[in-house]
């Protein structure tokens, strides 16, 4: 099969509440964050609605989905224009002549996939064929449900083969990985409806939306941020004919709000050196930068131990980033590629923090809630210099004297002529 290429749904979820407000530079900003309103909590949203009935488009794959959605496969052949045998829009107006009846549910347009013995099929004698809808939000979801309305025709006398599945899935992992949630099939529950011919070797196994008891339970997959769901003909060469077809897909969720952050970090489009003043249950990257996912593109701290950069940038596999983690003790160049962007942290105050100061320069963070002049802040630590964020400054940085005021949220370069312990205790 051709490498899974997914187009993204963005589900925009945003948060009415009280913050506290802070601001990444030399000055402070007090002004409210103005919020969109939220779903009401509890109530149920529509996380998407597919009737296919929109023209299809080119997904990048070489065929062509709903617009948002993603076909892929092996299949290239068709046994007539509009009977394909990869995934594309059929009209009852092609497929009624043939079967008798209509196999679309809401409008006369579905998606469907055609097999006959291989007839017409220019690729081999096998389907491997996936129908994928966009990326999925269920960050802040519960009691997630899948329900849409389908057909399964066969012509072989009630026998499905046994090589023959119609499968569906789901993924977290952009389609790396697949979880198979039903087979339509071979599992009973699917066969829910058995109608007759228009010939006496047709069989019907039709699926329907609500208030049908069939609706399929997604809440495995609830709290994640990126969900594909996925129907996946993989037919090993079974022979007679056959017909698959799905219509009116229809995903809700119960919205729960989501806590507010303990603190909030404002940051500008560009260089921010920053730091975090809460000492969060899960340091790693993609967690405590997750709600600016998509916002930033590079992120990097000295390690003064090793005297070695770590970094990580959104253009590069991860394989080739070196830094992971980020907590409350060190500070943090990153390049936000947006304007007004929010940083929200969740984790509990300290009440004192200790930071090994190594000879030379150190960057890093300031763990506290309480403003303290640079003086008052290091004594006792050696510092001779301290350089602070300064976007119109060579480099971006500039020394401060003794009675500038180091605030949380801010990264700070400090300089020590030994190795040192600075405390941070108020």
């Amino acid at each position: 099969m051709k490498r899974v290429g997914v187009i993204g749904l963005t589900i925009m979820i945003m948060f009415s509440m009280t913050f506290i407000i802070i601001q990444a530079s030399e000055d402070m900003d007090s002004s409210p964050i103005e919020l969109s309103p939220s779903p009401e909590p509890t109530s149920r949203t529509v996380l998407l609605s597919e009737d296919f009935s929109a023209p299809w488009v080119s997904c990048g794959t070489g065929y062509f989905a709903p617009p948002g959605w993603t076909v892929d496969g092996i299949s290239t052949g068709q046994n007539a224009p509009y009977l394909t045998h990869y995934w594309s829009q059929f009209d009852d107006a092609n497929t009624v002549p043939i079967l008798g009846k209509p196999t679309s549910n809401s409008t006369p347009l579905a998606a469907g996939a055609w097999w006959s013995n291989g007839v017409g099929e220019t690729n081999g004698t096998q389907q491997d064929e996936w129908l994928m809808t966009p990326v999925l939000d269920f960050t802040n979801y519960v009691d997630t449900y899948l329900y849409f309305n389908a057909i399964y025709l066969t012509d072989w006398m009630d026998e499905v083969g046994p090589d023959e599945h119609n499968y569906i899935k789901a993924s977290v992992d952009g389609g790396l990985t697949w979880d198979i949630l039903g087979d339509m099939n071979h599992d009973p529950e699917y066969q829910t409806g058995h109608v007759g011919p228009p010939e006496p070797v047709w069989v019907w196994y039709e699926m329907y939306l609500p208030p049908s008891p069939l609706p399929l339970d997604l809440s495995p997959y609830d709290g994640e941020p990126s969900v594909i769901i996925a129907w996946h003909i993989d037919n090993a060469g079974w022979g007679g004919r056959s017909f698959h077809c799905v219509d009116d897909v229809h995903v809700e969720g119960t919205y729960i709000p989501p806590p507010p952050p303990d603190y909030i970090l404002n940051l500008t489009e560009g260089w921010n050196l920053i730091s975090f003043p809460v000492i969060q249950s899960d340091e790693s990257l993609d967690q405590v930068l997750n709600s600016i996912n998509g916002k930033w593109d590079y992120i990097s701290y000295f390690d003064p131990a090793n005297q070695i950069w770590l970094s990580n940038t959104t253009y590069k596999p991860d394989s080739l980033n070196t830094l992971d983690t980020l907590n409350h003790h060190h500070g943090f160049w990153i390049n936000i590629t947006e304007s007004n962007v929010t940083l929200s942290l969740y984790g509990q105050f300290p009440n004192s923090t200790t930071i090994p100061l190594y000879t030379g320069w150190n960057l890093v963070g300031y763990p506290s809630l309480t403003t303290e002049t640079v003086a008052n802040a290091l004594w006792g630590t050696g510092a001779d210099k301290v350089e602070v964020f300064n976007a119109t400054a060579p480099y971006r940085i500039k020394e401060v004297g003794p009675t500038y005021v180091m605030k949380p949220g801010e990264g700070y370069w400090i300089h020590v002529p030994a190795d040192s312990v600075w405390i941070v205790n108020w």
